[in-house]
């Protein structure tokens, strides 16, 4: 292998490249050719308009729908997710990660998890202790 990149591609596209070289800029492609052996130059769009992947990545996505309105007590309202499994457990072996935030106050408790079967008992257990803490019941829980 004589170490060539032109060799990898059938035609040399603005669009093939900008694909291959993992979404990169106009400016990094256009100097690519003099860093990387036997690279051809590629001719670049007029416009400036990005990439359909590029433009997905940016969407953000909203779960709710923003609201004015607020919990009027503690526990009225809870919000719960679970993250997880983390790519690298903690010291514990944990890696999901339960939060469980209260709407009223904006008090959070967070539980670091082995497994997944572990969420039930966990929630019960911060719900349990909430309770106790605030003298309110538990009446709703957002979660996705």
């Amino acid at each position: 292998m004589d170490g060539s990149i032109h060799l990898l591609a059938k035609e040399d596209s603005y669009d093939l490249w900008h694909h291959h070289l993992g979404h990169l800029s106009k400016n990094a492609l256009r100097a690519a050719p003099s860093h990387v052996t036997n690279m051809p130059s590629v001719a670049l769009p007029d416009a400036d308009t990005p990439c359909k992947g590029y433009a997905l990545g940016k969407i953000h996505d909203h779960p709710y729908p923003p609201s004015g309105k607020r919990a009027t007590c503690p526990l009225r309202l809870v919000h719960s997710d679970l993250v997880g499994p983390m790519p690298t457990e903690s010291r514990s072996h944990a890696c999901y990660v339960l939060t469980c935030i209260d709407d009223y106050s904006g008090f959070a408790v967070v539980a670091f998890l082995c497994t997944k079967d572990a969420v039930s008992l966990h929630f019960k257990l911060m719900v349990s202790w909430a309770e106790t803490f605030t003298g309110h019941s538990l009446t709703s829980v957002r979660s996705d």
